[in-house]
């Protein structure tokens, strides 16, 4: 039974000795006080579970799940999921920092309006000590630049613009626990933070507050992060001898993402949306066609289909990552 109004926070936990005291500390420091803690402790090696503990004996709304093996992070988050009770699920990494206001703002999103299912809000980058690096991780989004070729309405976030650009993070959703039973079983190799923001966008509408919310730790170990500088990245892989087959895979990733998707819209008989699902299917499968693909002409040739479908589609932000692939493969010089 859903505890009405309540929020299950959702904490991932694995190797975050350095940084679970404060992250657990500026939840506990919440405006609101109706939430529950569910730490998801992955078979960590170092002091995090011990850590846990100490909170979990302290305080009653505080929970763990032990793993006896490590299930990586989409597994782990899953299982997280299942046992939560609250209303609303926020999600919560190890190594960020809650500003006080997030579950109060974000909940009352939720409460006033029922047809939104998910909520999201930007943030803050900061080195590892929690110093602001930027002030804001969606800013290049909004006003669009040479990589992304497209500026995104984050007050107009619909299924067909999330499938040409997923930009919601993990740390920053809340939504309806009346989405689990669409969200689970999470694809195997998906990031929780891409199928759940695609699966709400599907299913009910999604709110941005245009908030600085949390302080996000960018740092050495971190799981996965927000690039600070993506033109320093592009120019370093396209030496990489490795990134070819790395973006092959996430682009399979994708596609096996793409298809659950479509699979769960069918079952629901909302077949108005399948269309843009099964555009980026196709085009998922070409451009892995196009890494496949030996020779000038038949690389030539398979760029020209991509090119005529990114055109057909309006997924524009798609050509940049096309044209640099097409760069990568005739670069002579991989190390």
């Amino acid at each position: 039974m859903l505890l009405k109004n309540k929020t299950s926070i959702i904490l991932t936990a694995y190797n975050g000795e350095k940084y679970i005291r404060e992250q657990i500390e500026s939840i506990l420091a919440q405006t609101s006080k109706d939430w529950e803690l569910i730490i998801c402790e992955d078979h960590s090696s170092d002091s995090t579970l011990k850590i846990a503990e100490e909170y979990a004996d302290k305080y009653d709304n505080i929970s763990i799940i032990k793993n006896e093996k490590n299930l990586g992070l989409t597994e782990n988050f899953a299982k997280g999921l299942i046992c939560a009770n609250g209303e609303f699920i926020a999600v919560c990494d190890v190594d960020d920092y809650w500003l006080p206001e997030k579950i109060e703002l974000q909940s009352k999103i939720l409460k006033e309006h029922k047809d939104i299912g998910l909520v999201y809000h930007d943030v803050y980058i900061t080195d590892e000590n929690l110093r602001i690096q930027k002030k804001s991780s969606l800013r290049k989004i909004l006003r669009g630049n040479i990589f992304s070729l497209h500026r995104v309405n984050v007050n107009k976030d619909n299924l067909e613009s999330l499938i040409r650009t997923n930009h919601i993070t993990a740390p920053t959703i809340m939504f309806r626990a009346s989405l689990k039973e669409k969200i689970l079983p999470i694809p195997k190799n998906s990031l929780q933070d891409m199928w759940i923001g695609l699966i709400a966008a599907a299913f009910s509408k999604i709110y941005f507050i245009d908030k600085q919310l949390i302080k996000y730790r960018q740092h050495g170990d971190n799981m996965v992060g927000i690039k600070i500088n993506g033109y320093k990245y592009y120019f370093k892989n396209l030496f990489n001898k490795n990134f070819l087959s790395l973006y092959r895979q996430t682009l399979k990733n994708y596609l096996e993402r793409m298809t659950a998707l479509r699979k769960k819209i069918l079952e629901a008989n909302k077949t108005n949306l399948v269309s843009p699902v099964e555009q980026k299917e196709k085009y998922l499968k070409n451009l892995i066609d196009f890494l496949d693909s030996q020779g000038i002409i038949q690389n030539l040739k398979k760029f020209l289909i991509c090119a005529k479908q990114i055109k057909k589609s309006r997924q524009t932000n798609n050509f940049h990552m096309l044209i640099y692939c097409l760069l990568y493969k005739i670069n002579p010089i991989k190390f």
